[in-house]
């Protein structure tokens, strides 16, 4: 059975609890760990939590024995550190922004990213100039909700992401819409069925990353 080590860089850990048991459902052959951050934001939403995030990451798991651990997921959309911990560590990498760029750009077109707390989007068009997807990205919105807010009002939360999927939709013609971040993870049915495009969760297009990546080693 494949292993899977999902690191949380946001020091909730009821936050890691809930992502490793989405991660469970839908990789029901693979073997789910959860490690979270033992220190930093405890949900990272500025650019300063992003960068202690990248430094704690490092900490945590450059000096981490992954023998017998198949893929490393860093649950943040930001991807702190990701390079980095590429280089440093001997299992692969996956990081939710990089997977979820790369599953809505290949079918061609734009899309839009929709996530949580007001100084994220900068940070996200940066990291997709940076790492090639800038011309697919048509848009990024960004609702109040975010972290355990964004699950303790799940219908005030799904409002606000149709809200602003809508605005991007019919601002820059997006053809498909990507849930950002980790906080947003299992409103990707809900949504879909409120919107005429495409939804896509940046865990779970990780997850499938994670899948692809396995197969192809054979």
């Amino acid at each position: 059975m494949p292993r899977l080590l999902l690191f949380n860089p946001n020091t909730d850990a009821a936050l890691t609890a809930r992502l490793v048991a989405i991660a469970r459902r839908q990789l029901p052959d693979w073997a789910v760990r959860g490690m979270t951050a033992p220190r930093g934001a405890r949900y990272i939403a500025s650019p300063k939590a992003l960068r202690m995030a990248g430094m704690v990451a490092m900490d945590c798991l450059a000096g981490l024995d992954l023998a017998g651990c198949d893929a490393v997921l860093l649950a943040c959309f930001g991807d702190p550190a990701l390079d980095a911990l590429r280089r440093a560590l001997s299992a692969p990498v996956f990081g939710m922004a990089e997977s979820g760029f790369a599953a809505c750009a290949a079918p061609g077109g734009r899309f839009a990213v929709v996530t949580g707390g007001a100084d994220w989007p900068p940070l996200i068009r940066d990291l997709a100039d940076r790492t090639g997807y800038g011309r697919s990205l048509a848009d990024v919105r960004a609702i109040p909700h975010f972290g355990r807010a964004a699950q303790a009002d799940p219908h005030g939360t799904l409002g606000a992401l149709a809200a602003e999927a809508l605005i991007a939709i019919e601002r820059t013609g997006a053809e498909r819409i990507l849930l950002g971040g980790t906080g947003l993870a299992g409103f990707r049915d809900a949504l879909a069925a409120r919107l005429a495009v495409p939804v896509h969760c940046s865990l779970t297009e990780t997850l499938r990353a994670v899948v692809s990546h396995m197969a192809a080693r054979g």
